[in-house]
């Protein structure tokens, strides 16, 4: 091999020496020539191996074959490469149809006017204010009761304060002449009465007062003393704004339409509106009206709330208004 070589070397050197420059052209076409060839072949090479990787893929697999023809389904379905596509998953979604399912949409909600404060006064009793408490908890409203001490319902003042409602005072003896005709200490002791009563047995101070008649069904200056009596003892005040009218007398209409209709009619647009209900034993019909009356203050667009959270600057305006009870 060696002599071969140097006698190939020997004659390179005689045609340089005789040629010159055309053997130098000859040798570069034919180096050109060469790797244009072999860069072709393997070209061919390699369009040869897809092609077996082809086969090999559309042909049944015996092994595992759910699992293999789930495999070949999933590889036949990718695109062909193209230097100029780019492919994503959002793409790939697209080509095979599927979109995204839209959101259901929420319900609007009626804008937010005021705060409504349903009270409930001279209970509480087993026949009307268990039901107005079932009510409350299924549409999660708060509402407050100004209470009178009633025998056998210890359970449901339990209830109420379980329930995130408050208790009031709305004394203990509902008894017009105890309260405004006899002196301030008959008054005071008949507070104290109400408010030790819930204090001692369920933990929990009475901070909201309602006369029981309303404070401007009686003399000024009587109710300015007992004021002074209630300020004392912690407590503030409050009349209503609106009376269902559902403890007027039996020769009145007091359905469930009418205590309805006279509630909702009477909103004039009070932003923080305290509505004057009763749950004692004989108020069936406020209960009957109840659940047309929050869906109605709803639509209206109030929130509910309990009185002991009343804003402060408007308890002057609010006392201010007389009622009867």
């Amino acid at each position: 091999m060696p002599k071969l070589i140097n006698r190939t070397v020997e004659k390179i050197v005689q045609l340089l020496k005789g040629h010159g420059i055309a053997v130098i052209t000859g040798v570069f076409l034919i180096l050109l020539i060469s790797v244009s060839v072999y860069l072709a072949v393997a070209n061919n090479r390699e369009e040869s191996n897809n092609d077996l990787i082809d086969n090999d893929l559309s042909e049944p697999v015996e092994e595992n074959n759910d699992l293999a023809e789930e495999e070949i389904n999933i590889v036949n379905t990718i695109p062909p490469k193209d230097p100029d596509t780019v492919f994503s998953i959002e793409a790939l979604l697209e080509q095979s149809g599927w979109s995204e399912p839209e959101e259901p949409e929420e319900p609007e909600e009626p804008d937010y006017f005021g705060v409504a404060y349903l009270t409930f006064d001279d209970g509480p009793s087993r026949a009307v204010t268990t039901g107005i408490l079932d009510l409350l908890a299924e549409e999660e409203i708060p509402a407050t009761f100004f209470i009178m001490l009633r025998e056998d319902v210890d359970d449901i003042y339990q209830r109420i304060l379980d329930e995130g409602h408050e208790i009031a005072n709305h004394s203990s003896s509902h008894n017009y002449n105890r309260l405004y005709s006899r002196g301030l200490d008959v008054f005071r002791d008949d507070i104290l009465n109400a408010h030790n009563f819930i204090l001692d047995n369920y933990g929990y101070t009475m901070t909201t007062f309602r006369f029981p008649g309303g404070s401007m069904s009686w003399r000024r200056d009587t109710v300015r003393e007992r004021i002074e009596v209630l300020d004392e003892l912690g407590y503030t005040h409050f009349d209503w704004h609106i009376d269902s009218g559902d403890a007027r007398p039996n020769d009145v209409d007091t359905s469930a339409e009418t205590l309805t209709k006279n509630v909702l009619g009477n909103t004039n647009d009070i932003e923080h509106l305290i509505i004057l209900m009763h749950d004692y034993r004989w108020r069936q019909s406020t209960l009957e009206a109840l659940p047309a009356i929050i869906e109605g203050l709803r639509d209206i667009g109030y929130t509910f709330d309990i009185m002991r959270n009343f804003p402060t600057e408007d308890i002057a305006e609010e006392n201010s208004v007389s009622g009867e009870e």
